[in-house]
C-alpha cells in the first residue's frame, strides 16, 4: 500500500516534535554504549514517543520487548487511561541489559505477555486484544520471515480503527 495523507501528516508532525523529546531518563538505565535512545534522528525511540504524542493511543501493541527501551520511550506519553502490551517470546527479566524494572509495571499501563505472534492459534487467542489497537511497532527477528508471517496474520484481523504500523530495521520488499 502506499501511505495516506494521515500518514504523512502524522509523521511530519512526529518528527518535528521528535526534536524535543529528551531520553536521559531512559539512558541513565543504560548499562552499554552508545545511548541509543538519545539519538535522533538515526534511531526510532524519540520517533516512538512522538507517535505516542501524536496518535494518543489507548492501546499501543509492540512486539519485541527487547532491552525495554522502546517500551519506555512509548510508555512517556501514553495518556492516563491508555496501556502498551507488549509481546515477546523472553521475559523482560531474563533479556540480556534490559532497562525495565518491576516499577515500570505498577501503574497497568504496561504490561508484557510471553506469547509468540507468529503461531496462528497464539495469534487467535490474542485477536480481540489485537484489534484493539491504535498503534502497533513491530521490532522482532528482523530476518524476513518473522514479519512476513506477522503481516500475514495481520492481514486478517478486522481492526475497530485505522492504526498504524511501525516496523524497525527490516526490509519486507
Amino acid at each position: 500500500s502506499y501511505p495516506s495523507d494521515r500518514l504523512i501528516k502524522v509523521s511530519l508532525i512526529a518528527a518535528e516534535y521528535a526534536l524535543k523529546v529528551d531520553h536521559a531518563d531512559i539512558a541513565s538505565r543504560m548499562v552499554e554504549r552508545p545511548l541509543w535512545p538519545t539519538i535522533w534522528p538515526g534511531e526510532h525511540y524519540k520517533l516512538l514517543t512522538a507517535l505516542t504524542e501524536v496518535l494518543q493511543p489507548k492501546l499501543v501493541i509492540e512486539i519485541g520487548t527487547a532491552t525495554g527501551y522502546s517500551a519506555l520511550a512509548i510508555k512517556k506519553k501514553l495518556m492516563p487511561n491508555a496501556r502498551l502490551v507488549s509481546f515477546d517470546v523472553v521475559s523482560w527479566k531474563d533479556f540480556p541489559n534490559c532497562v525495565l524494572k518491576q516499577q515500570d509495571f505498577e501503574s497497568g499501563q504496561l504490561e508484557q505477555v510471553l506469547a509468540d505472534l507468529t503461531e496462528p492459534s497464539v495469534f487467535e487467542k490474542y485477536r480481540g486484544l489485537l484489534a484493539k489497537a491504535d498503534f502497533v511497532f513491530i521490532d522482532a527477528a528482523k530476518d524476513g520471515v518473522q514479519e512476513k508471517k506477522f503481516i500475514k496474520n495481520f492481514e486478517t484481523v478486522k481492526f475497530l480503527g485505522k492504526p498504524i504500523f511501525m516496523f524497525d530495521d527490516i526490509r519486507l520488499m
